[in-house]
């Protein structure tokens, strides 16, 4: 091989080293080296292709890790888009819930629709970052005014004096959830609710607890955490415990 062609080599060697795409090149006769164009622009598509393959695997991969819930609160101004995602969210959870109420349970005298999911709304969909909107804070929040509002309820049904009740089962709520760090602010209302639903079914209530008070509120996390974090400003959980 001449000294040209193997100059002519070492640079197409040197051209595609980077990507570590072999060049096709046709057999070397003496004095001629064939490098076919069309071949070339085949491999810059290729190199394209991978590029942009690697970006949105990337992309992909920073998305998911969001949901580490490793991660400060953002504190920075709220852009327009924040407002829609809010508003998506909002319609997505709540209208899962409405439609397995009115559509499915509500025929059978079932319920699963309370009005402190709303309130659950707010800070999941409009302050996710808040200590109060983590999902340990709303599944805890939520199960311990459920639970709370059930016992009390059975207790003063006997003295007949339901004012009591419905102050003591909210102060109760507040104070367990403070205690035990998990302090949920729609966890009152459910307490609230335990106490003000006319309910026929056995166990006064108790089954409120499980449905639909944490189906509900897992339907919403799952929702939340879906769609709060397609927004680049937002980081849905802080953290999961």
């Amino acid at each position: 091989m001449s000294t040209f062609e193997s100059a002519i080599t070492e640079d197409v060697s040197d051209h595609t080293s980077d990507d570590s795409i072999p060049v096709p090149l046709v057999a070397l006769q003496p004095g001629e080296v064939l490098l076919v164009n069309d071949n070339m622009n085949k491999i810059d598509d290729l190199c394209n292709e991978t590029r942009c393959c690697r970006k949105k695997s990337e992309l992909i991969k920073k998305y998911f890790q969001k949901w580490s819930g490793q991660h400060k609160s953002n504190e920075s101004s709220i852009q327009f888009i924040e407002y829609i995602i809010t508003f998506v969210g909002t319609f997505i959870g709540l209208g899962i819930i409405s439609v397995v109420h009115y559509r499915i349970l509500a025929e059978h005298d079932l319920t699963f629709l309370l009005g402190s999911f709303g309130a659950s709304c707010v800070l999941l969909f409009a302050a996710p970052s808040s200590p109060l909107a983590q999902p340990r804070n709303a599944v805890f929040g939520q199960l311990i005014g459920a639970t709370v509002g059930c016992i009390v309820r059975i207790i003063f049904d006997y003295i007949h004096e339901q004012f009591i009740a419905a102050t003591l089962s909210v102060a109760i709520s507040i104070l367990i959830m403070q205690l035990t760090n998990t302090l949920h602010a729609p966890g009152g209302a459910t307490a609230l609710n335990m106490i003000m639903t006319n309910t026929t079914y056995p166990w006064y209530g108790f089954q409120y607890i499980l449905m639909p008070t944490l189906s509900g509120t897992i339907i919403l996390i799952i929702v939340a955490v879906i769609i709060n974090n397609l927004s680049s400003k937002r980081h849905y959980p802080v953290a999961w415990w």
